[in-house]
């Protein structure tokens, strides 16, 4: 559903958006409304509200290589690495 156009700051910019809201039916979770901000000049998702958070994406890069260490796992201190047979 549409639901108006907004312009929403990100990093000190302003972004001319259309908010859209949905239905969304995941198995095993049930069904939750979904509203997203839309930039108008490329398009890309830039805000994401469901019924129990809000997040905004300050950063959006496309075709770009990760860096290694972006998913980099670190135990916890005393963790031990167990057989998962």
């Amino acid at each position: 559903t549409f639901l108006r156009e907004e312009a929403l700051e990100i990093n000190g910019t302003k972004a001319d958006c259309y908010v859209v809201s949905a239905q969304v039916t995941i198995p095993a979770e049930g069904t939750s409304l979904h509203t997203w901000w839309i930039e108008k000049k490329s398009n890309h998702i830039v805000r994401e509200d469901d019924e129990g958070s809000s997040v905004v994406f300050t950063t959006i890069k496309l075709n770009e290589q990760s860096p290694n260490d972006l998913f980099k796992f670190v135990p916890p201190p005393g963790a031990r690495k167990v057989d998962g047979k």
